[in-house]
Protein backbone atom coordinates (compact mmCIF):
# COMPACT_ATOMS: atom_id res chain seq x y z
CA UNK A 1 0.00 0.00 0.00
CA UNK A 2 1.37 3.37 -1.00
CA UNK A 3 0.60 6.38 1.11
CA UNK A 4 0.84 9.70 -0.59
CA UNK A 5 1.39 12.86 1.30
CA UNK A 6 -1.12 15.52 0.63
CA UNK A 7 -0.01 18.15 -1.81
CA UNK A 8 0.18 21.51 -0.15
CA UNK A 9 0.40 24.83 -1.81
CA UNK A 10 3.56 26.85 -1.15
CA UNK A 11 3.19 29.05 1.89
CA UNK A 12 2.32 32.63 1.16
CA UNK A 13 4.73 35.15 2.61
CA UNK A 14 3.33 36.72 5.72
CA UNK A 15 3.20 40.43 6.43
CA UNK A 16 5.94 39.87 9.00
CA UNK A 17 8.19 38.34 6.32
CA UNK A 18 7.54 41.38 4.15
CA UNK A 19 8.59 43.74 6.94
CA UNK A 20 11.73 41.72 7.67
CA UNK A 21 12.71 41.64 4.00
CA UNK A 22 11.99 45.34 3.66
CA UNK A 23 14.11 46.11 6.73
CA UNK A 24 17.02 44.07 5.33
CA UNK A 25 16.73 45.85 1.98
CA UNK A 26 16.74 49.27 3.68
CA UNK A 27 19.83 48.41 5.75
CA UNK A 28 21.68 47.15 2.66
CA UNK A 29 20.79 50.31 0.71
CA UNK A 30 21.89 52.52 3.65
CA UNK A 31 25.21 50.65 3.89
CA UNK A 32 25.74 51.06 0.16
CA UNK A 33 24.93 54.78 0.22
CA UNK A 34 27.16 55.32 3.24
CA UNK A 35 30.19 53.49 1.86
CA UNK A 36 30.14 54.38 -1.83
CA UNK A 37 32.37 57.37 -2.59
CA UNK A 38 30.03 58.51 -5.37
CA UNK A 39 27.05 59.16 -3.05
CA UNK A 40 26.02 62.81 -3.49
CA UNK A 41 26.60 64.99 -0.41
CA UNK A 42 22.91 65.91 -0.21
CA UNK A 43 21.90 62.24 0.09
CA UNK A 44 24.72 61.53 2.53
CA UNK A 45 23.62 64.48 4.71
CA UNK A 46 20.05 63.17 4.66
CA UNK A 47 20.89 59.65 5.82
CA UNK A 48 23.69 60.54 8.24
CA UNK A 49 21.43 61.27 11.26
CA UNK A 50 19.69 57.92 10.81
CA UNK A 51 22.99 56.05 10.47
CA UNK A 52 24.51 57.77 13.51
CA UNK A 53 21.43 57.21 15.68
CA UNK A 54 21.18 53.51 14.83
CA UNK A 55 24.92 52.85 14.96
CA UNK A 56 24.98 51.72 11.34
CA UNK A 57 27.41 54.40 10.13
CA UNK A 58 30.50 53.06 8.43
CA UNK A 59 32.61 56.18 8.31
CA UNK A 60 35.15 56.66 5.60
CA UNK A 61 37.01 53.67 4.27
CA UNK A 62 40.29 55.41 3.52
CA UNK A 63 42.59 52.45 3.96
CA UNK A 64 43.72 52.49 0.34
CA UNK A 65 41.91 55.26 -1.51
CA UNK A 66 41.29 58.05 -2.23
CA UNK A 67 43.40 59.34 0.69
CA UNK A 68 44.90 56.56 2.83
CA UNK A 69 45.12 56.85 6.59
CA UNK A 70 48.55 58.29 7.39
CA UNK A 71 48.57 58.18 11.19
CA UNK A 72 48.65 55.55 13.90
CA UNK A 73 46.92 56.43 17.16
CA UNK A 74 46.82 55.10 20.70
CA UNK A 75 44.49 56.40 23.37
CA UNK A 76 45.29 56.61 27.06
CA UNK A 77 43.18 57.39 30.09
CA UNK A 78 44.57 58.24 33.48
CA UNK A 79 41.98 57.59 36.18
CA UNK A 80 42.79 59.17 39.53
CA UNK A 81 40.83 57.99 42.56
CA UNK A 82 40.14 59.92 45.76
CA UNK A 83 42.25 57.44 47.78
CA UNK A 84 45.35 58.43 45.76
CA UNK A 85 45.36 55.34 43.55
CA UNK A 86 45.89 55.77 39.82
CA UNK A 87 44.87 53.47 36.97
CA UNK A 88 46.24 53.83 33.44
CA UNK A 89 44.08 52.51 30.59
CA UNK A 90 45.54 52.07 27.10
CA UNK A 91 43.66 51.31 23.93
CA UNK A 92 44.48 47.85 22.53
CA UNK A 93 47.76 47.54 20.68
CA UNK A 94 46.85 46.32 17.22
CA UNK A 95 50.22 44.63 16.67
CA UNK A 96 49.90 42.45 19.77
CA UNK A 97 46.41 41.20 18.88
CA UNK A 98 45.74 37.90 17.15
CA UNK A 99 44.16 38.03 13.68
CA UNK A 100 40.88 36.79 15.19
CA UNK A 101 40.88 39.53 17.86
CA UNK A 102 41.58 42.15 15.18
CA UNK A 103 38.65 40.83 13.16
CA UNK A 104 36.11 40.71 15.99
CA UNK A 105 37.36 43.97 17.52
CA UNK A 106 37.40 45.97 14.29
CA UNK A 107 34.41 48.17 15.18
CA UNK A 108 35.91 48.99 18.59
CA UNK A 109 39.22 49.82 16.91
CA UNK A 110 37.48 52.15 14.47
CA UNK A 111 35.60 53.81 17.35
CA UNK A 112 38.85 54.36 19.24
CA UNK A 113 40.49 55.69 16.09
CA UNK A 114 37.86 58.44 15.77
CA UNK A 115 36.55 59.17 19.29
CA UNK A 116 39.31 61.64 20.14
CA UNK A 117 38.57 63.93 17.18
CA UNK A 118 37.00 67.31 17.98
CA UNK A 119 33.91 66.46 15.93
CA UNK A 120 33.16 63.71 18.49
CA UNK A 121 33.70 65.84 21.60
CA UNK A 122 30.07 65.31 22.63
CA UNK A 123 30.90 61.67 23.53
CA UNK A 124 34.07 62.36 25.56
CA UNK A 125 32.30 62.59 28.97
CA UNK A 126 30.42 59.32 28.40
CA UNK A 127 33.58 57.62 27.12
CA UNK A 128 35.54 58.71 30.22
CA UNK A 129 32.70 57.56 32.50
CA UNK A 130 32.53 54.18 30.76
CA UNK A 131 36.26 53.63 31.36
CA UNK A 132 35.79 54.40 35.07
CA UNK A 133 32.73 52.13 35.24
CA UNK A 134 34.67 49.32 33.55
CA UNK A 135 37.59 49.72 35.97
CA UNK A 136 35.30 49.66 39.00
CA UNK A 137 33.32 46.64 37.71
CA UNK A 138 36.44 44.69 36.68
CA UNK A 139 38.19 45.08 40.02
CA UNK A 140 35.10 45.17 42.24
CA UNK A 141 36.39 48.39 43.66
CA UNK A 142 34.48 50.80 45.85
CA UNK A 143 36.98 53.54 45.06
CA UNK A 144 35.55 56.89 44.07
CA UNK A 145 36.99 58.57 40.97
CA UNK A 146 38.50 62.03 41.31
CA UNK A 147 39.31 62.74 37.67
CA UNK A 148 39.85 61.12 34.29
CA UNK A 149 42.31 62.52 31.77
CA UNK A 150 41.99 61.32 28.18
CA UNK A 151 44.96 61.70 25.87
CA UNK A 152 46.05 60.53 22.45
CA UNK A 153 49.47 59.80 21.07
CA UNK A 154 50.16 59.41 17.40
CA UNK A 155 52.83 58.91 14.82
CA UNK A 156 52.82 59.78 11.15
CA UNK A 157 53.25 56.88 8.76
CA UNK A 158 56.00 57.72 6.28
CA UNK A 159 55.14 57.54 2.58
CA UNK A 160 56.13 54.32 0.84
CA UNK A 161 59.53 54.11 -0.75
CA UNK A 162 59.22 52.93 -4.35
CA UNK A 163 60.52 49.39 -4.76
CA UNK A 164 60.90 48.81 -1.03
CA UNK A 165 58.40 46.94 1.15
CA UNK A 166 58.12 48.05 4.77
CA UNK A 167 56.87 45.14 6.92
CA UNK A 168 53.92 45.82 9.23
CA UNK A 169 55.97 44.35 12.08
CA UNK A 170 58.11 47.49 12.16
CA UNK A 171 56.31 49.82 14.57
CA UNK A 172 55.66 53.45 13.70
CA UNK A 173 57.04 55.65 16.49
CA UNK A 174 54.25 57.48 18.31
CA UNK A 175 56.06 60.74 18.86
CA UNK A 176 53.22 63.22 19.42
CA UNK A 177 50.93 63.41 22.43
CA UNK A 178 47.95 65.56 23.35
CA UNK A 179 45.52 65.67 26.25
CA UNK A 180 42.09 66.13 24.77
CA UNK A 181 39.65 65.86 27.69
CA UNK A 182 39.58 66.07 31.48
CA UNK A 183 36.59 64.98 33.53
CA UNK A 184 36.55 66.16 37.13
CA UNK A 185 34.27 64.43 39.62
CA UNK A 186 32.70 66.46 42.44
CA UNK A 187 34.16 65.98 45.89
CA UNK A 188 32.39 63.18 47.76
CA UNK A 189 31.25 63.98 51.30
CA UNK A 190 31.25 61.06 53.72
Amino acid sequence: MTVRSPVTAPAQPSIRDGFVNGFIAIVVVLFALDTLPCTPPSIRAGIEPLLNTTGLWQGTWTLFAPIPDRRNHRLHATIDFTDGQRKIWNSPDWRSQSPWRRFVGHRETEFLEKVWLEENSHVWPAFAQSLVRSEVETHGSERQPKQVVLSVEWGDIPPPIPGQWTPAAIPIPLDHQQEYFRLLYPEQSE
